[in-house]
């Protein structure tokens, strides 16, 4: 096939046209640098250029003029639209500038047009996506604060002296559980000596800060936040006690007016410990990379049902915060990638670990994986019949 039959009919926007000459144009982008003192450049390639295609075209013929404006509506039409070039078959391109007409009486009937396309290409949009960790974290410092200001307005030690003991004995209790908390967690070193050392500090200020319960919330609510590294692989693992937290309840009778007081100032305390304890543990656990499916699970339905249970006793400002937390974790696991989900594998002769993980995983490589996760003697030797815990990714 000769080059003119490889010709197409010229076209725009479904209006035909002759094509005198054309131009096409393009190369690359490059950033050249010169330095100092360096006889050599450096070039960076930063992409292809645009393609330009430049046609000399024309319409011509007794009823010219009708082509011209048919053609003419067609260029100054907006955005991008189909060319079919005589050389270089359809594109999408859009005018690029300003074209040209031109008629002459010495050559009546005709109209020439110059023409400047320049491949449309794609209009590539903004993504938007959302940071649930940062929701989270967000939400749970609503929490933490609503819980303070609910603390602030219902807690109150005005009466007698036993009130304001009875208030400072369930403030000891509290922070005595949490420094226990700390003696069950594997947690650095020297976040137990901080936080122990602001428990006795909090402890000696105690007695002073009853009459400003909301400082006494914030330095309380203070000490529980310090109790989560924000590093640590399992931040549940810590707090976990802290979600049921009870003080017990007063020695005196609920149905004095003294004694429903004591009683409030009680769960007033035991509240606050235990929804600080939901908002920390939230925060934290939207920055932790689950080994598997499961594990991710486990941590979202605690925190869910933690959540659940303590909005139904609290007062509207803290139980929406609380709910809004709740969402906020739900999302931001429904979010993460596809976790490894555990499954079970059982070799049915006693084989190397080498050849199990081919034959699992084809790859030998995570030989170690399963005889650390399965607690395998010796790795040259996983027993035959033996159920094995394996991750996939299915």
């Amino acid at each position: 096939m000769n080059w003119r039959e490889q010709l197409r009919d010229a076209s725009f926007r479904g209006i035909p046209f002759l094509v005198k000459t054309n131009e096409f144009t393009g190369g690359r982008r490059n950033q050249l640098t010169e330095y100092p003192f360096r006889d050599e450049p450096a070039n960076e390639d930063i992409g292809r250029m645009a393609r330009k295609f430049t046609l000399e075209a024309f319409v011509i013929g007794d009823d010219y003029m009708t082509a011209r404006d048919a053609f003419i509506k067609a260029l100054e039409a907006g955005g991008p639209g189909e060319l079919v070039h005589p050389h270089y078959g359809t594109r999408s391109v859009v005018v690029n500038g300003e074209f040209r007409v031109r008629e002459t009486t010495a050559k009546g009937g005709m109209a020439t047009f110059s023409i400047p396309f320049c491949e449309a290409g794609k209009m590539v949009q903004p993504t938007e996506s959302v940071d649930t960790s940062w929701a989270v974290s967000k939400t749970a410092d609503t929490v933490t604060e609503t819980s303070v200001e609910d603390f602030s307005t219902t807690f109150d030690t005005k009466g007698p002296e036993w009130i304001r003991a009875e208030a400072l004995g369930h403030i000891n209790a509290a922070l005595d559980k949490v420094r226990a908390t700390l003696d069950q967690a594997a947690i650095p070193v020297d976040l137990v000596s901080q936080v122990a050392t602001d428990v006795a500090t909090l402890k000696g200020e105690a007695a002073t800060l009853l009459a400003t319960p909301g400082t006494l919330a914030s330095r309380l609510s203070g000490v529980i936040a310090g109790l989560i590294p924000s590093n640590l692989s399992d931040p549940i693992s810590v707090a976990r006690s802290l979600f049921t937290y009870s003080n017990p309840a007063p020695a005196s009778s609920p149905l004095s007016t003294m004694g429903a007081k004591a009683e409030v100032n009680a769960e007033a305390i035991s509240g606050l410990v235990r929804r600080v304890a939901l908002a920390e543990a939230a925060r934290d656990v939207s920055t932790v990379d689950f080994d598997t499916y499961e594990d991710g699970l486990a941590a979202r339905d605690l925190l869910a049902d933690g959540l659940e249970d303590e909005a139904a006793v609290a007062s509207d400002p803290v139980y929406i915060s609380l709910t809004d937390l709740r969402v906020a974790v739900v999302k931001d696991f429904a979010s993460r990638g596809a976790l490894p989900r555990l499954s079970s594998y059982k070799p049915a002769e006693t084989l190397p670990a080498l050849v199990v993980a081919h034959t699992i995983y084809g790859d030998a490589s995570r030989a170690a994986e399963i005889c650390t996760r399965n607690r395998v003697r010796h790795p040259g030797a996983v027993p035959g019949g033996m159920s094995l815990e394996v991750l996939t990714n299915e």
